[in-house]
């Protein structure tokens, strides 16, 4: 894991959290899906302030206001999150991405279920495939649209 990189982007305890995560997720073994209320309160803490401003009728949540304020997701319509939705594999590629800075990266695609990768979702998963972020499964497949884990997401954000 890259811990210089990630208190770059999450300075203050961001590190140490996401570390414990990992190691619960690896080590206790943790099947649960993960949602954006979980991945954002891990990733984005550090970088929270007191005040904020939803802009959605769903929830009222520091995390996702600075997710949504800050370019990193957004929510099924103007005033919808669904944060309560299991996320993707390729959604938490995309808010990874986002997180990155949006780099660019070789725009091929290796996996054989490439096709089943959602537009808005390719430039994400050809940086995060093309970084060492996610190299799929044994059969070469990304599943893109299978329900992530918290272990997979905690690996994911380890191999920043």
């Amino acid at each position: 894991m890259n811990i210089a990189f990630i208190h770059t982007i999450f300075p203050g305890g961001g590190a140490e959290r996401i570390s414990r995560d990992i190691a619960m997720s690896i080590n206790e073994g943790f099947p649960s899906k993960y949602n954006f209320f979980i991945f954002a309160q891990i990733i984005i803490e550090e970088a929270l302030t007191e005040e904020y401003n939803t802009p959605f009728s769903d929830i009222d949540d520091k995390y996702i206001s600075w997710a949504a304020e800050n370019g990193i997701a957004a929510g099924l319509d103007e005033s919808t999150f669904g944060g309560d939705i299991p996320l993707t594999r390729e959604q938490v590629l995309c808010f990874i991405f986002r997180l990155a800075g949006s780099p660019k990266a070789d725009e091929s695609i290796e996996f054989t279920d490439a096709d089943e990768i959602s537009s808005w979702a390719r430039d994400a998963v050809a940086w995060a495939e093309d970084s060492g972020i996610v190299s799929g499964y044994e059969d070469k497949t990304l599943k893109p649209k299978d329900n992530v884990t918290r272990a997979e997401a905690a690996t994911f954000v380890a191999m920043l």
